[in-house]
């Protein structure tokens, strides 16, 4: 036993293992439970702080957290609700074309935008705000339907696209860095989209349909939509601004 306690693995993995069961049980808050491992990493030096801080400084967090910033500003601006209005005045005329239209939309933001939490954070509000202005209840199977074509849609056809995830950016590294192989972003796009892009974006939008089936209503606009308010505009350029870095990134090298 005295062996196990003075094993230099053992204080790391104690904390590791505590960590992952309070995010698995929920007994504490989930920032909570972060700031604790924080914190009693810190303490307890089991490692450097810029390894202990290292997801920080990773282009994946900050992908995560930009989308929900966004997600959130779009929603509290209004520009979720204009954007769901233009959307739901000619996407609701069928529930086929409601749930195609999610999907592919989902797809389209993956080759600007190289993060599936943050597109999903992106998207749930104006497909929510769409699904209202269709007559679909929030918890209904239809509504439950919506957001399982975003979330499938976005992470499950983005696989096709080199950059579009982290496990892909994973793989690539790795497949470099051991075996000297470089993956194209144009060959890999060709290779995976006819079966993994096309084929599957078709098969989950067959199911959703037959699963979660749902009736759309075309929304009847009382008035005409308000002019849009300054901080409608200033959020609008900004995700003009954000999603052309993103795309641009390889030329000008500023990170996410």
């Amino acid at each position: 036993m005295s062996l196990w306690l003075s094993h230099p693995l053992f204080l790391p993995s104690l904390v590791v293992g505590i960590t992952i069961l309070l995010w698995a049980t929920s007994l504490l808050p989930e920032f909570i439970t972060a700031l604790l491992f924080f914190t009693i990493a810190m303490a307890a030096k089991i490692a450097p702080p810029e390894t202990i801080f290292g997801g920080f400084a990773s282009s994946a967090f900050w992908l995560v957290f930009s989308g929900f910033v966004l997600g959130i500003a779009i929603r509290k601006t209004g520009l979720a609700d204009r954007a769901a209005r233009a959307l739901s005045a000619k996407l609701t005329d069928s529930w086929l074309l409601m749930v195609s239209s999610v999907v592919l939309l989902s797809y389209a933001l993956a080759f600007v935008m190289p993060s599936n939490m943050g597109r999903i954070a992106l998207l749930m509000p104006i497909v929510a705000a769409m699904a209202k202005r269709a007559g679909i209840a929030d918890g209904t199977r239809a509504w439950y339907g919506l957001a399982l074509a975003v979330g499938f849609g976005t992470f499950q056809l983005s696989a096709t696209i080199l950059p579009a995830n982290v496990p892909n950016l994973v793989m690539s590294g790795a497949a470099e860095g051991s075996y000297g192989i470089h993956l194209n972003y144009v060959p890999y796009l060709l290779l995976h989209t006819p079966v993994l892009g096309w084929l599957k974006g078709i098969v989950l939008i067959a199911l959703i349909c037959w699963l979660f089936p749902g009736v759309p209503h075309a929304p009847h606009e009382a008035e005409p939509p308000a002019p849009m308010s300054r901080n409608e505009k200033r959020l609008a350029w900004m995700l003009a601004v954000v999603l052309t870095m993103w795309v641009t990134e390889s030329w000008h090298g500023i990170g996410p």
